[in-house]
């Protein structure tokens, strides 16, 4: 049996519940007081006041939590499917705006592909027709009996544009099926990358390789705003097609690729009858290599490779990019004698280099100004062409995009950052992490100054801590000493609590109420106290504190722009944390196991409060982890590494076509120019390249 799920019923019996026992409690001790005398009449009260706060918050209480719903009904599967396919829809729109570098309406060029020869395919296929292309990709995997599609084709060939495409016309058809209310089971299309799947264990075993990426599809889905009960329903019941992108990323390309065997063996693993739909991305050369390997094929799926485009769909797509319609083939004059060369010289090295989806594009955004001269690609040898539109795409673009109104970034300083970034992820993935996905506030831990950042925090956490235990809780220096060096070593040698991708908003709504319960119970704690031991009501009060404090943040796995990653974890924690530790101190400041301090209570408390609040503000960062993050954060420039303000400089990253978005991750908007910007100390052996 699934878990359950909140509604907005449940939720608001729920809230109804609680609000009605707490305002109860207070209006009745209040009440009950004025009707008493003697020195327990605060006992008989809180006694009388009991049944009644019982009879009003426990009954919408109950009903609350008992019509949460079940996170397997189809009502609640069709209505997350419904929301997930939105936030699906329009984020991969974006990404494949950015692939293109295009705004507006984004047109792939129709790409073709066809599947291999059967002396070729050493493992059994799902039917499909021989040939395709771009624009007919969804009818193509309408005739596959099982929806497992293999897409293969070399480095810069189209693959991941490809897909979504498909996946967009997917979303298309799934879209009036869901919005129609039925309990009919629907599959969204959902992009998934696989670099960041970590099986957690070596083993073989095709059941369990099978449950750790279940597992990780559901992690997935709540990157994307999905509650992890209902997410994990989704992938069980059928409700996703999962479309992995990246199988050739997941290991270098001198070893035996463990990781992606891992993935195909779970895979292949029966989901019920038959083994379930997918489609999957990888280099052609990259599976031949798997597909020699005892179970490194991808069994019942049809492989369909990609084509070159030719020199007429090269044409027609630069016309559709850079229209004229005086001019021949409705082509810019300026890409005229490009146009002619490709049709005299349809396999000479100028075809060869913009045949391939990843050139052309490098093509069109250095030459994307009306003064320059394509031209002068005609007269270049392969290589030499190669190196110049790598070389020429980061000045082409600072010319393109401003940073604002009035200045540029310098080619230079771009190039050096971007070089930065490629170094990380190199390192990352030298360490066993993703080197594919970048989360800015991690950036710290690869730096020169990593040393002197974790020296930094230690000490500004464990000079916070020992001050706000000295003033708020024990009041022994010696004590609040050792505590507070416990704490700078647990912050020098520790790591985040949280995953790298784990961003939250303030929920503003939640705050509020956890601020007006907090100011109830603190009103109640005379009442409390008089009738039950100071001990338990203390432990009652710090649980529901505690409980309030997880329940002020909403996750937003999936946000808009790089700088997000950065703005956001800031300013959600420091709110968070301000709410916990303020509430906590007024807690200790105001209360005793005599009853509410009132006489002590002035506006001169809460400004006392303020440095103090500060400060443990600060320790609570420490020790929740987080601290190194807003530390490296903060300092405004670290050498020449990075720019002054990085959250800018991504973004206008992301929005020139440098970078694009993932879930809560910036990545590199191909492997190949990541591989560009790297370093040769600290790129990986053959590094394997994204489509």
């Amino acid at each position: 049996m699934r878990g359950r799920v909140w509604s907005g019923r449940s939720a608001l019996g729920v809230g109804v519940g609680i609000t009605a026992f707490l305002v109860s409690i207070v209006v009745a001790t209040v009440w009950l007081l004025s009707l008493t005398d003697g020195d327990d009449g605060a006992g008989i009260a809180n006694v009388l006041a009991l049944p009644l706060t019982m009879l009003l918050g426990l009954p919408p209480l109950i009903w609350g939590w008992r019509a949460r719903p079940r996170a397997d009904d189809p009502l609640v599967l069709a209505r997350e499917a419904r929301r997930l396919l939105d936030v699906v829809a329009t984020t991969e729109a974006r990404t494949l705006a950015t692939l293109l570098g295009d705004t507006g309406r984004a047109r792939p060029a129709d790409v073709g592909f066809a599947q291999p020869e059967a002396a070729q395919v050493t493992w059994r296929t799902d039917g499909g027709t021989v040939t395709g292309s771009l624009n007919t990709v969804t009818d193509f995997y309408d005739t596959l009996e099982l929806g497992r599609l293999l897409v293969l084709g070399a480095a810069g060939s189209g693959k991941t544009v490809l897909v979504l495409q498909l996946l967009r016309d997917l979303a298309d058809r799934a879209r009036p099926a869901l919005e129609s209310g039925g309990r009919t089971t629907v599959r969204v299309p959902v992009r998934l990358s696989l670099p960041s799947f970590i099986a957690p264990t070596s083993t073989v075993d095709a059941g369990l390789l099978r449950a750790a990426l279940d597992d990780w599809m559901t992690r997935q889905l709540t990157v994307r705003g999905t509650p992890k009960a209902i997410a994990r329903a989704l992938v069980d019941n059928g409700w996703v097609l999962p479309i992995l992108d990246g199988l050739d990323e997941m290991d270098p390309d001198d070893g035996d690729a463990p990781r992606a065997q891992q993935v195909l063996a779970a895979l292949n693993d029966p989901v019920g009858s038959a083994p379930g739909p997918v489609v999957l991305t990888c280099r052609a050369h990259r599976y031949a290599r798997l597909a020699r390997k005892s179970g490194g094929v991808l069994q019942d799926a049809t492989a369909v490779t990609l084509q070159p485009l030719d020199a007429e769909q090269v044409i027609s797509w630069l016309a559709y990019r850079f229209p004229d319609s005086t001019q021949q083939d409705g082509l810019q004059k300026r890409w005229r004698r490009v146009a002619t060369t490709l049709r005299k010289h349809p396999r000479g090295r100028l075809a060869a280099c913009l045949t391939t989806p990843l050139r052309l594009y490098l093509a069109t955004a250095v030459f994307q100004s009306p003064d320059t001269k394509p031209a002068r690609m005609c007269e270049m040898d392969a290589d030499e062409l190669e190196k110049f539109l790598f070389a020429q795409l980061v000045p082409a673009l600072t010319r393109h995009h401003p940073r604002d109104e009035h200045s540029h970034y310098r080619p230079d300083d771009v190039g050096r950052w971007l070089t930065t970034l490629a170094d990380h992820l190199a390192v990352m993935a030298k360490r066993g992490q993703s080197g594919v996905d970048l989360y800015p506030l991690r950036l710290w831990g690869t730096s020169k100054s990593a040393t002197r950042t974790r020296s930094y925090t230690a000490v500004l956490s464990g000079t916070a801590t020992f001050f706000w235990v000295d003033n708020s809780l024990l009041d022994y220096a010696l004590t609040s000493g050792l505590i507070a060096i416990v704490v700078g070593i647990g912050v020098y040698h520790g790591e985040p609590w949280k995953s790298a991708g784990n961003i939250g908003r303030v929920n503003l709504r939640a705050l509020v109420v956890a601020v007006l319960l907090n100011v109830a119970f603190v009103v109640a704690y005379h009442g409390l106290v008089a009738s039950y031991d100071y001990f338990w009501v203390l432990l009652l009060w710090m649980a529901v504190h505690a409980f309030l404090f997880f329940l002020v943040t909403d996750p937003q796995h999936s946000i808009e722009r790089p700088s997000s990653a950065i703005r956001l974890p800031l300013w959600t924690e420091c709110v968070s944390s301000s709410f916990f530790v303020f509430f906590l101190y007024l807690n200790s400041a105001l209360q005793s196991d005599d009853g509410l301090l009132w006489e002590t209570f002035s506006l001169a408390t809460l400004l006392d409060a303020v440095p103090l609040c500060a400060i443990g503000v600060v320790a609570f960062l420490g020790v929740d982890g987080t601290a190194a993050h807003f530390v490296s954060a903060l300092r405004t420039k670290r050498g020449d590494e990075l720019p002054r303000r990085l959250g800018q400089f991504l973004d206008w990253a992301y929005h020139a076509g440098l970078l694009r978005m993932s879930g809560t991750a910036t990545q590199f908007r191909h492997q190949e120019l990541q591989d560009h910007f790297t370093t040769v100390r600290t790129r990986r052996t053959a590094r394997p390249r994204r489509r």
